[in-house]
């Protein structure tokens, strides 16, 4: 082949390929909508957990590899342990916080389309909760990663935590779970 034969190939390659490139990277150049902001307290207590779970895996390996006693293995790790407890707890505190503000505002929401004529369940999508009242539109949220999960979820779609069967006083609850 002839450099002139080459050259027709390359920009024919070229032509091929840089339209399939754009078709590819398309969905990265969307405007996509803004983030909330995340919360502070939950990063910085995000940050803690991560750093007692990387303590504590490093006192069971001292420990397994006989450099740390056990004597002073078990109050270091007890230590630990309280620590991430209590750890744990503020976080779902924020996350139950968050979630009384999220039905707070659909709530709201609710009653501002009904008193807009808009009748009863019509604010989330019209026959989707049709019948519902302002208090069932509470939904459950992950204690992981506070991401608001439908009722009969197992796993948060987001960072994939098990989650729980709502329990009677939950929201979403229903009697056959």
């Amino acid at each position: 082949m002839n450099s002139a034969g080459l050259l027709v190939l390359a920009v024919a390659g070229l032509l091929l390929l840089l339209p399939s490139l754009a078709w590819v990277l398309a969905p990265l150049r969307r405007d996509l909508p803004p983030r909330e902001p995340a919360d502070p307290r939950v990063l910085a207590l995000l940050a803690e957990r991560e750093a007692l779970l990387a303590t504590l895996r490093d006192l069971e390996a001292d420990h397994r590899d006989g450099r740390l006693s056990e004597a002073n293995y078990a109050p270091l790790r007890a230590g630990v342990l309280s620590r991430g407890s209590a750890v744990l707890a503020a976080l779902d505190r924020l996350a139950a916080e968050r979630s009384g503000e999220v039905a707070e505002l659909a709530a709201e929401l609710e009653r501002d389309v009904v008193a807009a004529g808009g009748g009863a369940g019509t604010a989330f999508g019209g026959a989707a909760v049709q019948g519902t009242g302002p208090g069932e539109l509470e939904r459950r949220f992950c204690s992981q990663c506070g991401r608001a999960v439908s009722r009969d979820a197992r796993f948060c779609e987001g960072c994939g935590q098990p989650l729980g069967r709502p329990t009677a006083d939950e929201p979403g609850a229903t009697d056959g779970a």
